[in-house]
């Protein structure tokens, strides 16, 4: 709660890249899903390029005032990508907050 500011960032760090990211990007694009009933191995380069191809995006999920529409101009799961964009915002507020408040102690 406020007294340390490396954990919210490596838990943001974490949680986007390996949470949000797939997530997003499976609402993005209909060829990957992450249903298990829908599920079929495509092979892990199939995945790679996939992810490689959005990777331009990564770095502004970092950002929480990004326009979703500009970063994904067409998705093929539009309410998908809507929710876990929102899910991802609020839980960058809650550790951008924890980062901010271990800050102001400092200014105490």
């Amino acid at each position: 709660h406020g007294q340390n500011w490396i954990k919210p960032f490596v838990l943001i760090i974490l949680i986007t890249v390996l949470g949000f990211y797939p997530l997003i990007i499976s609402s993005v694009d209909s060829e990957l899903t992450l249903n298990p009933f829908d599920f079929q191995w495509k092979g892990f380069s199939f995945f790679w390029d996939k992810y490689s191809c959005y990777a331009n995006s990564l770095p502004e999920l970092f950002n929480p005032t990004r326009k979703t529409e500009m970063l994904y101009p067409n998705p093929d799961n539009l309410g998908a990508l809507r929710f876990w964009d929102s899910f991802h915002r609020i839980f960058l507020a809650f550790f951008i907050f924890q980062i901010v408040s271990a800050f102001r102690k400092f200014v105490k």
